[in-house]
């Protein structure tokens, strides 16, 4: 998604269809105040939301292998099972919109150190004498 104004603009469009009944599986990586206006939107349309973040890159995805995060609606969240089963191997559910996507940034916050540490951990290796690291 471009922007979390587009995400939002999205969420407008899909509400003209909303009903009770219908839910609302919003796969884009928003901030948590964002994804609580996407669902008061939606849920104001009369319908079910879940925000869902991924976590994965890539290959994950080609292997359905995504982890998916979701909060929101826990009905619909079990009606969507099957479909996220298609894509992903493990779903994490929390209860309170916005949960989501703070877990995702804490996931994302974790893998950025991790990565910085190898990166740091190679250079003194390298610098150390290591020539094939």
């Amino acid at each position: 998604m471009a922007s979390e104004e587009t995400a939002l603009d999205l969420a407008r469009q899909v509400s003209q269809g909303m009903r009770p009944g219908k839910g609302y599986v919003d796969l884009t990586t928003v901030g948590p105040v964002v994804a609580a206006e996407i669902s008061q939107i939606i849920k104001a349309a009369g319908g079910m939301h879940i925000e869902c973040p991924m976590s994965g890159s890539v290959k994950p995805a080609e292997q359905g292998k995504l982890i998916f995060l979701a909060s929101g609606d826990e009905e619909l969240f079990e009606l969507s099972k099957p479909l996220l089963a298609v894509m992903g191997c493990k779903n994490v559910f929390l209860a309170q919109v916005g949960g989501a996507s703070k877990l995702k940034l804490i996931i994302n916050s974790f893998m950025g150190s991790v990565v910085s540490s190898l990166a740091e951990a190679m250079t003194l290796a390298r610098r150390a004498g290591a020539s094939n690291v």
